[in-house]
């Protein structure tokens, strides 16, 4: 052929004489705005050319083993309505659509094409798509992310890999890049240029596909098939729907048969039919032997199998019998396929996919599980952990898309090599993810307990001091370790479990600290030698917060570390933000009463208002501080049982059952009154502080006027062990409310004991 011959408009024009040669009903015209369309380019017009001048059958044979250009003109000449066209299919799933790889003797889709090259990755043992190869290995996508060279981040400052460089030269990493933001050449907005079209630079708005009115569903869509032949546009999910009668109104549409006969979506979604059901006008879910049913009706009886009164079977009954009985699917020739896939049992999804707990428990296989070694013999009391779980499908859901899922799918993978311990999760970045997977090993009995919020200073300490000057780390970390450790270690072992306002109380100091050190730093001075007009500086109108300063100069004037300063102790404030009585015994009234307050709400406030509890203390109390005698209820805050009013111990009880029964497999201790996100822990103070201020309750205001009424009628030894205060916190009550109870102490030394008097008699 000569050059000539090889021209686009050469090209365009025989395609479509072949085209409309091989269409009945098409004529040259249409045909070649179909094959531009088809085939843009040139590479791709040359292609099609090509194609069908060697096979003159290739739009009829339906075969996946044809360039691109031809598939596409097949796709839109049956969306067009042209008849003796058959559209290519996935040479795997078989499946019609955009099947850009080749592979064989045919094409094949993007997923099946990623599922055909999953290979076992090199560093992280999984079989997964292979993103790239080294000479070691192939690698996945998440760790040939790791082949990219990476360089400290001139914004952030961390060793990451670089997404950009500005002028400098300094490096950004991917978190810290903002794209450059244009105007856009259609649009006129300042936005990020998502491509250059002839007019100029266009944000993605502007380059995405037209939105049209779908003549399906009648919605502002993309269009996937224009409208052609008295067919109307079709956006992507109409265009997937078949072209038959609806059942319900009897019009030809584009019909979903998905759950039985062909219903439109108009029918679909307009509550224009009372459900067979309930008998209420609602949206039809589905269109069943019994007819149709709305979205409640469905999902009940879709978890409510039951034996079919025909048969026997353990179905779900979709179809009315005989007398107006309920009989199953096949009975009503209907497919059984509203059962579980793997365990056929009373949780059942459409489709016969398997149910929420058999795709949890596949899901967990295939996290914990090496392709070639299996599960991990320490990892599989986790199993038995997952197993007994009230939400398997949270627990999917966490699994596949929760930085923990992820992170115990790692932990998986290296148990094989090495032993899971707490030394190896803390060599981790301490994020709420490992903090979270470290207490389900822990409930599962992987790993043995321990005091968790005292053991996760010392990490927290390692990262804090990176990037800090060499100055500052050499004088502190020897202050936290030998000093703020070792007074929490001593005070765990003293009062118990070491909470979470115990940590705070270390962590504020070593903060403070630093804060300090930083402030001396930007005055030009150090540590050895700050004077006393330094301190009364950084001092002056600050909150109590840098108070805490105090036990760091004490220990660094001991050790020679800085001079005579000194940090007075904190003003001591005065007793204020007192509620009134009637208010306390009306908020006290809606936390028994009022049922739109939620129940822990309900309960904490109330022990709060009547007794005069930290919010800290209450989130410590467990189902073993509840004791029950007969009718009474009491409640251990301290050393003496407190008698709880009757209304009180409703509430403490309803609370009780309502936290979980067995909050974790083969997690030692009882049972918070007050559980958090991971149920074997309590609520975090904070959390309940927030709960309680949303519903008008502020804590402190309600505990200093709980305990102001109690220091006014008790003494404070008294008061100390019913209510579990210092003796000295007590005291300091009873001179605020100005109580002078040595009348009390002079009778109860005058009275005669009872037995002398049984004597006397």
């Amino acid at each position: 052929m000569s050059g000539q011959q090889f021209t686009r408009a050469a090209m365009l024009e025989r395609a479509a004489v072949a085209v409309a040669g091989a269409v009945p009903g098409l004529d040259a015209g249409g045909a070649r705005l179909l094959v531009a369309e088809a085939a843009s380019r040139r590479g791709a017009l040359r292609q099609l050319d090509r194609h069908l001048a060697a096979f003159p059958g290739a739009l009829a044979s339906g075969s996946s083993d044809a360039p691109k250009a031809v598939i596409a003109l097949a796709g839109l000449l049956a969306g067009a309505g042209y008849r003796g066209i058959s559209v290519a299919a996935c040479l795997a799933c078989g499946r019609p659509g955009d099947l850009p790889h080749r592979s064989g003797d045919g094409r094949l889709c993007r997923n099946c094409y990623r599922q055909r090259r999953q290979e076992p990755c090199r560093r992280c043992g999984r079989t997964r798509p292979v993103h790239a190869r080294t000479a070691a290995g192939p690698l996945c996508t998440t760790c040939s992310s790791h082949l990219q060279p990476s360089r400290p981040c001139g914004t952030c400052g961390q060793d990451r890999p670089v997404a950009a460089r500005r002028p400098d030269g300094s490096a950004v990493c991917r978190p810290c890049y903002r794209a450059p933001e244009r105007p856009c050449a259609r649009c006129g907005r300042l936005a990020v240029t998502h491509a250059f079209l002839a007019e100029g630079p266009a944000c993605r708005s502007c380059c995405g596909e037209p939105l049209r009115r779908c003549g399906g569903c009648g919605l502002d869509r993309p269009v996937r098939l224009r409208a052609a032949a008295g067919q109307p546009d079709l956006c992507r999910r109409c265009a997937a729907r078949p072209l038959a009668a609806c059942a319900a109104c009897g019009q030809q549409g584009r019909c979903d048969t998905r759950d039985g006969p062909p219903v439109c979506m108009m029918c679909r979604a307009w509550p224009a039919h009372a459900c067979r059901s309930c008998g209420q006008a609602r949206p039809v879910m589905a269109w069943w032997p019994m007819g149709p049913v709305c979205g409640a009706c469905c999902q009940q009886i879709r978890a409510s199998p039951a034996n079919c009164p025909q048969c026997g079977q353990h179905q779900v009954l979709l179809a009315e019998g005989p007398g107006g009985t309920r009989t199953c699917g096949p009975c009503a020739g209907h497919p059984p396929e509203f059962a579980c896939a793997a365990c056929s049992g009373t949780e059942t999804t459409p489709r016969r996919r398997p149910c929420a707990r058999c795709a949890m428990n596949q899901q967990l296989h295939a996290t914990l599980a090496h392709p070639a070694l299996g599960i991990a013999a320490q990892l599989q009391p986790v199993l038995a952990a997952f197993s007994e779980t009230a939400s398997p499908r949270t627990v999917t859901g966490w699994l596949t898309g929760m930085p923990g899922g992820r992170l115990l799918a790692a932990l998986a993978q290296a148990a094989h090599h090495e032993q899971l311990t707490h030394a190896l999760l803390d060599e981790q970045p301490q994020t709420p993810a490992l903090h979270h997977v470290r207490d389900l090993l822990v409930q599962a009995g992987v790993l043995p307990a321990r005091d968790e919020y005292l053991e996760r200073i010392e990490p927290w300490l390692g990262e804090i001091l990176v990037g800090r000057p060499a100055q500052h780390a050499a004088v502190v970390r020897p202050y936290a370790t030998w000093h703020v450790l070792r007074r929490a270690r001593r005070r765990s072992r003293g009062r118990g479990a070491f909470t979470m306002s115990a940590a705070g109380w270390a962590r504020g100091r070593i903060l403070v600290a630093l804060a300090f050190l930083a402030w001396l730093d930007d005055r030009g001075t150090t540590l050895g030698t700050a004077t006393q007009a330094d301190v009364d500086d950084w001092l002056d109108g600050a909150s109590r917060y840098r108070y805490l300063l105090r036990d760091f100069l004490i220990w660094a004037s001991a050790r020679r570390l800085a001079g005579q300063v000194t940090v007075p102790a904190p003003p001591r404030s005065e007793l204020a933000g007192l509620i009134t009585e009637d208010s306390r015994w009306q908020l006290l009234s809606r936390c028994l009463r009022d049922p739109g307050i939620p129940l822990d709400v309900r309960t904490a406030g109330a022990l709060l208002l009547l007794y005069g509890q930290f919010v800290s203390r209450l989130t410590r109390l467990t189902a073993a501080d509840i004791e029950q005698h007969g009718p009474d209820t009491r409640l251990r805050l301290d050393t003496v049982p407190v008698l709880l009013p009757p209304r009180l111990a409703a509430l403490v009880r309803a609370q009780l059952d309502a936290a979980p029964a067995h909050p974790a497999p083969g997690c030692p201790g009882p049972r918070p009154l007050f559980p958090g996100r991971s149920p074997a822990r309590p609520v975090a103070p904070q959390t309940l502080t927030r709960r309680l201020r949303q519903h008008g309750i502020e804590p402190r205001q309600a505990r200093n006027t709980a305990l102001a009424a109690w220091a006014a009628d008790l003494p404070p030894a008294v008061l100390a062990s019913l209510l579990g205060v210092h003796i000295q916190t007590a005291v300091n009550w009873a001179s605020r409310i100005r109580r002078d109870w040595a009348a009390y102490i002079a009778e109860r030394v005058s009275a005669p004991a009872p037995g002398n008097t049984a004597r006397s008699e």
